[in-house]
């Protein structure tokens, strides 16, 4: 038992913390995400200077500052994925997860206020193999669950042709890791060992939008940040106590340029994001690379007209975005999406639902492991005159 047990411990030890949210995930912090909700989904993530202000747009606080009124929506995102190794193996799951929600209200003038939940990465692995102790064989299962949000408030401002924003607020969640392993017989007793991790920390967001006619220019920076991680540490060999510690995690500069531009009814823009993880220093999960992304989208704004049909309301938008993960060794994400607004009731209300597929990684190359992704995404945006005092009309005489 007690040899099973160290040597659980050791093959642990050599593991480390290497299996993350996807497979790909290096920073051990998740793997990051860009679809908040079903709008900036339906676009691959993109859509930093887009004209669609009826639902708030997580990825640049400046443009809450363009709601006429009180705007609220909420998300939920379901994936099944798919794992295979060059050897032909395979592993499929499937999972449904919150994905942000976002308010906006009029503050001042020319002033808004809002806030909005944001996951920043998300955890979500399972992963099996069939190992070898001595002559004993057993079945190893590591898996990791949770992830980290970001929970801001956000001011903006719009004056002329500029809108400006500034969001801060608490980056927090926990990551669960675990290590299984299930004897064929019965002469050693399962073993198990978990980490446990909670992440806290501030972070600060800035925003920019230029809009000349027909045209929008788009700059968001996020600044570099640390958190706080407590950890606690649990095994089979020692199930009554934990070993706990702290320590810090660094998060890199973040910068994210969009463009947009309308053309014959469409809406067209492209996206490019850096995030500087080759200054972070990661510790034991080795060297990274920075993170970069592009990608194009497009959109067709359904008719708003009240005696329009139906379907000639409907949004359309689409969007191929590829991103460099930060890892050594270079590994690639692709994605591909299409997405619909639908109208509720009336054309402030809306429903947004988006497909999708992702492709990360290459099972001939580096890691040898390739992930396949299928997605759906939905959201809810609903449009009030919330805290908006009435003007009582005056009677006639």
């Amino acid at each position: 038992m007690n040899c099973f047990r160290i040597a659980l411990l050791l093959m642990v030890g050599l593991l480390g913390v290497a299996v993350h949210a996807s497979v790909f995930s290096g920073q051990g912090v998740g793997l990051r995400t860009y679809q908040a909700n079903a709008v900036v989904a339906g676009r691959a993530g993109l859509g930093a200077a887009a004209f669609d202000t009826l639902t708030p747009n997580i990825l640049q606080p400046a443009q809450f500052a363009e709601q006429s009124d009180t705007r609220a929506f909420i998300s939920g995102f379901f994936d099944v994925r798919s794992v295979e190794d060059k050897l032909g193996n395979i592993g499929n799951q499937g999972e449904f997860r919150f994905s942000g929600f976002g308010v906006s209200t009029p503050l001042w003038k020319n002033f808004r206020f809002g806030v909005a939940a944001n996951p920043y990465s998300v955890a979500k692995t399972r992963a099996f193999s069939n190992e070898l102790l001595g002559t004993e064989s057993y079945r190893l299962k590591r898996e990791v669950t949770g992830g980290i949000t970001d929970y801001g408030a956000i001011v903006a401002m719009k004056t002329g042709k500029w809108r400006f924003g500034v969001e801060s607020g608490l980056r927090s969640g926990s990551l669960n890791y675990s290590w299984q392993a299930s004897f064929a017989t019965s002469y050693y007793g399962p073993g198990w060992y978990t980490i446990n991790q909670q992440h806290a920390g501030w972070y600060n967001r800035v925003g920019v939008i230029f809009a000349p006619a027909g045209l929008r220019y788009s700059l968001t920076a996020t600044a570099p940040m640390s958190v706080t991680v407590h950890q606690d540490i649990r095994d089979s060999l020692r199930s009554d106590a934990k070993n706990s510690s702290k320590f810090t995690r660094d998060f890199p500069t973040e910068v994210r340029f969009g463009l947009a531009s309308k053309w014959k009814g469409w809406q067209i823009g492209g996206d490019y994001h850096w995030a500087n993880w080759k200054s972070i220093d990661n510790g034991k999960l080795g060297e990274l690379n920075d993170e970069m992304g592009v990608g194009i989208w497009c959109e067709r704004p359904g008719k708003n007209g009240v005696l329009d049909p139906f379907f000639q309301k409907i949004t359309w938008r689409s969007g191929l975005s590829w991103r460099k993960l930060p890892l050594v060794d270079d590994v690639s994400e692709t994605n591909i999406s299409l997405g619909m607004g639908l109208p509720i009731k009336t054309l402030a209300n809306r429903c947004d639902i988006a497909v999708g597929y992702t492709l990360r990684g290459d099972k001939s190359e580096n890691y040898g492991l390739e992930e396949r992704v299928v997605w759906t995404s939905l959201s809810i945006t609903i449009s009030e005159k919330w805290f908006e005092r009435e003007i009582p009309k005056r009677r006639k005489r």
